[in-house]
């Protein structure tokens, strides 16, 4: 491992492949949960009847077997898929494009933030259309995955948080 960016580009090949003791890597287990939203992006496409009314306090390697599929999600690794490595490294900043499907678009906006040493990983909802078909900006969201950079090489999960 030579700088941020191959571990990059190793996270995406573990979620791409569904290999899930090298997406562990990416882990400090147990995650505390009350702080990342973790919980609240497993149980975010269940219908709300379906969710537990409580959650538990940590995020376990057990929990991240039976989950990663929930937290790594389809929208998730398609737009990860997109990202351009070598010019998110060289500019510290990748958009994607747009991925459709239904009446919904997605993309990424790859962030690399060198001052605190940051990676966010940011899954843009566009809004949903009105009747004449074009877009609501209140149906704009996001959820943003953010990963601590360790010796300018290492990434590790931080949190995740909703926007919109």
């Amino acid at each position: 491992m030579n700088t941020w960016i191959d571990d990059f580009k190793n996270f995406r090949t573990a979620v791409y492949q569904q290999d899930v003791a090298n997406m562990k890597t990416y882990f400090n287990f147990p995650v505390v949960a009350d702080t990342t939203q973790i919980w609240e992006t497993i149980y975010e496409s269940v219908e709300e009847s379906k969710r537990p009314q409580t959650n538990p306090a940590t995020f376990t390697e057990a929990d991240f077997e039976k989950h990663y599929k929930q937290l790594f999600n389809i929208a998730f690794l398609q737009s990860l898929l997109k990202v351009k490595s070598e010019q998110l490294y060289q500019t510290g900043e990748y958009t994607t494009p747009s991925i459709k499907k239904g009446d919904q678009s997605f993309y990424m906006l790859a962030r690399y933030d060198k001052a605190t040493a940051s990676l966010q990983l940011s899954v843009m909802f566009s809004g949903w259309k009105d009747e004449n078909g074009d877009e609501m900006s209140e149906g704009e969201s996001a959820v943003i995955y953010f990963f601590k950079v360790a010796d300018n090489k290492y990434l590790k999960f931080d949190k995740i948080l909703f926007a919109g």
